[in-house]
């Protein structure tokens, strides 16, 4: 993958060359195979390069023949041969084998309907300087970040958030909400970053500019998932065609000019994934996984027996993290809180890959498309009482609720029956992680800070399409909306970058994902099995003990790293008072700590204490910190006293 940054002034001030170079040299983990900038009047193009495709000439920004139209892109193009034909049928003539440059030329062709053509993994921005036009676009399922910043003489944008804030003169202020929002679902949702003012492009959408004028920035969406669609039968033609559209997805992914392999975790979609890799391979295929020592975290064994079925050249490594050493470096990368602890096995694994290859192909998505999560399964079986009104359901469930202590398994049930299916999906979401709500975190200050009225799960439940009556189908079109982009894909893509690997998700294939829309609930979830089309086609591929095991996920020994290698980091970030943030309840923090540290096992609190020594690293070590200080004049000031440079 690669690293994009740019900025138009729309006061007219002439485009700062060195403030570029400071914006794409914060970038420079995500692309250190080489750098380019274009600079035109007020408007200027940044990019650093992980070279996959064209390596020895797709250097970018890149231009067509008369040097008006500019991209900077980041990402990989897949049907890129097949626009590349089209174009040329119109007259347009190609000066290098790159994908980037189908994207120029796709703009001359189409303008803005150039986007919802591309098929892959995408974010860029295109300069028009003859129209004088921004072209900011995102892909279909948001697998690459793109987060900007504007008020009315500017605006700015980037791969990553760091980019953006090298400039000292573009203010960070927290946005309070965001900060609720991150203690209640464990990443900031887009388009919200936890900073007032920056933005996250929401997956699907672009944005289109005058770059000599300030404008309103108005996403606009040129492509959803729909789960309206008319659903396919319930039969084995249709299995058919999914194994069809799987090993379509796979194939085309499999484009490069570096060397290339598959994450393989011993679960059914990274195995499914590398399976159909090898499929179309003539060679032996490279396979990497990653696994802890605590058998309970490990899937190591699985991993293997799949690589041994599939002859592929198998690469593990046995996880001894030195998290103490990775996780502020995990906080200065992800540019704001994210409590997703998996990021570090994944990290791991992305170190691993990158000694042998450039390219990595995962499994991720499966759960979103195909209903792989038990939550589906257990909060569809709630919603079977939907049926009855919900003011008696109410009364009677809200009756027995006060029979069961919370945290039993029948507490959440009977608690979630008089819900909604909107209410009830939000709130499991919200407390997936522990019983602690976001409310009992944070301080007085923040908490006085919010909008009245502001209810819990508020994002989860208004993200609901009241249109869609079943309720598997408007949980996986909510996930595919929310916890996909801004929890999975956000970790993959900060993790893969920090080792300059690329990741491609041939699950997330969008022309996949709109045929997995269509599956009838039936071919999702059947009886106590999630995922029943994927293992369908999966046995056709895999031993059935590799299809019919539980999913286990990518598991850590939290509890374990928060009593012993992070001790000292709870002691200096969440229990120095005076050192804190002030942002977080004192008393409910030290009752965390404590709670965990006196537990032989996986504490109740251990999940939200993760999440707030997140925060608390962020807020001292990235947000405290001041910008470097460019003097956008003509000269670039090393970074300031502080700031952790040696991490970037």
């Amino acid at each position: 993958m690669c690293g994009i940054a740019g900025f138009v002034n729309w006061d007219g001030q002439p485009a700062s060359a060195f403030l570029l170079q400071a914006m794409t040299d914060r970038l420079a983990h995500r692309g250190p195979d080489g750098e380019g900038h274009h600079v035109w009047c007020h408007a200027a193009l940044g990019h650093r390069r992980l070279a996959i495709i064209d390596v020895g000439s797709g250097a970018q920004p890149m231009a067509n023949e008369d040097d008006s139209v500019w991209v900077t892109f980041n990402g990989e193009i897949y049907n890129f041969l097949e626009l590349r034909q089209l174009l040329e049928g119109h007259g347009h003539v190609f000066a290098t084998r790159s994908d980037t440059e189908v994207i120029v030329h796709g703009y001359e062709q189409w303008g803005e309907e150039v986007v919802p053509r591309l098929r892959g993994i995408f974010a860029f921005a295109i300069l028009d300087q003859r129209r004088g036009r921004l072209l900011l676009a995102r892909d279909h399922l948001g697998v690459k970040p793109l987060v900007y910043y504007a008020d009315r003489h500017r605006i700015f944008f980037a791969s990553e958030m760091k980019a953006i804030t090298v400039n000292p003169s573009v203010p960070r202020e927290i946005d309070p909400e965001a900060i609720s929002d991150y203690f209640e679902y464990g990443y900031v949702p887009a388009p919200k970053t936890v900073l007032k003012g920056f933005r996250k492009l929401e997956p699907g959408c672009l944005i289109s500019l005058d770059v000599h004028r300030s404008s309103p920035v108005a996403p606009r969406r040129y492509w959803q998932l729909d789960f309206l669609a008319e659903q396919l039968p319930d039969n084995r033609k249709t299995l058919d065609l999914l194994d069809e559209q799987l090993d379509e997805a796979v194939r085309l992914e499999l484009v490069s000019d570096v060397p290339l392999g598959s994450f393989l975790s011993g679960g059914l979609d990274s195995s499914l994934v590398s399976a159909l890799m090898a499929r179309h391979s003539a060679d032996r295929i490279r396979t990497f996984s990653a696994g802890f020592d605590e058998a309970r975290f490990s899937e190591t064994e699985y991993a293997r027996k799949v690589a041994r079925h599939l002859n592929t050249e198998h690469h593990e490594h046995v996880v001894r993290p030195d998290i103490a050493a990775l996780l502020p470096k995990l906080v200065y990368h992800f540019d704001e809180p994210f409590s997703d602890a998996s990021a570090v096995p994944t990290y791991y694994v992305c170190e691993m890959a990158r000694r042998n290859v450039t390219v990595c192909l995962s499994g991720d998505g499966g759960d979103e498309m195909f209903a792989g999560y038990d939550r589906y399964r257990h909060l569809q079986g709630q919603a079977r009482m939907d049926w009855l009104p919900q003011s008696f359901r109410e009364t009677l469930f809200g009756r027995l609720a006060t029979v069961y202590p919370e945290g039993w398994p029948l507490a959440e049930l009977v608690a979630g029956v008089p819900l909604s299916s909107a209410q009830r999906f939000g709130r499991h979401m919200s407390r997936q992680y522990g019983l602690l709500q976001a409310s009992d975190l944070l301080s007085e200050c923040i908490r006085a800070s919010l909008p009245a009225g502001r209810r819990p799960f508020d994002h989860l439940v208004d993200a609901f399409d009241p249109r869609i009556a079943d309720p598997l189908q408007a949980m996986l079109d909510v996930d595919v909306r929310t916890y996909l982009p801004n929890d999975i894909l956000t970790k993959v893509d900060i993790t893969s970058m920090m080792n300059s690997l690329e990741v491609r998700v041939p699950l997330l294939d969008y022309k996949l994902a709109e045929f997995a829309a269509r599956l009838p609930p039936s071919l999702k979830i059947r009886g106590r099995e999630g995922k029943y089309a994927l293992k369908e086609v999966g046995r056709r591929y895999l031993p059935d003990e590799i299809v019919s095991r539980r999913k286990m996920g990518f598991g850590v020994p939290m509890r374990e790293w928060l009593a012993s290698e992070l001790r000292d980091f709870t002691d200096q970030y969440l229990l120095h008072t005076s050192r804190s943030s002030g942002l977080l309840d004192t008393r409910v923090v030290q009752d965390m700590v404590a709670d965990n540290a006196s537990r032989l096992y996986q504490s109740r609190s251990s999940g939200k204490l993760w999440w707030a020594l997140f925060f608390e690293i962020w807020h001292r070590d990235v947000y405290s910190v001041p910008a470097a200080q460019v003097d956008t004049r003509g000269a670039r000031s090393a970074r300031a006293d502080g700031e952790r440079g040696s991490v970037s």
